[in-house]
């Protein structure tokens, strides 16, 4: 059987902020998408009526709603940072390593501050 030498594999790599960063962005535009969806499946219950609006709730406390909203806060929050990134990129700026690796831990660090700051302050 002919040997052929395999493309570099991800085991391979040390992961870095940037490409952390990039898969996170990912992530986090799914799950605006789900938040988006459970946001107007909410609406729709509550303007179907009372009985509707406590099986919306009884079901979204039963799959762990606290957890997912801290989770699709923190998504708006990153992915609108991170889009700020990438609007500086789009410029031709921030592309020197130190710049890269300074604003994605601003960008993380901005995204847990202020889900921290919405959701203890309410």
């Amino acid at each position: 059987m002919n040997q052929r030498p395999l493309s570099p594999h991800i085991s391979i790599y040390r992961p870095q902020i940037t490409s952390i960063l990039s898969i996170l962005h990912r992530f986090t535009g799914i799950s605006l998408i789900i938040g988006a969806i459970a946001f107007c499946m909410g609406f729709l219950a509550f303007a179907l009526g009372e009985s509707y609006w406590r099986s919306f709730c009884d079901v979204w406390h039963m799959i762990g709603g606290s957890f997912w909203q801290w989770c699709i806060i923190f998504s708006l929050h990153f992915h609108a940072l991170n889009g700020i990134r990438h609007l500086f990129w789009d410029m031709g700026k921030g592309f020197d390593l130190t710049t890269l690796t300074r604003t994605g831990y601003i960008v993380v660090g901005l995204s847990v501050f202020l889900t921290g700051v919405l959701l203890f302050s309410s």
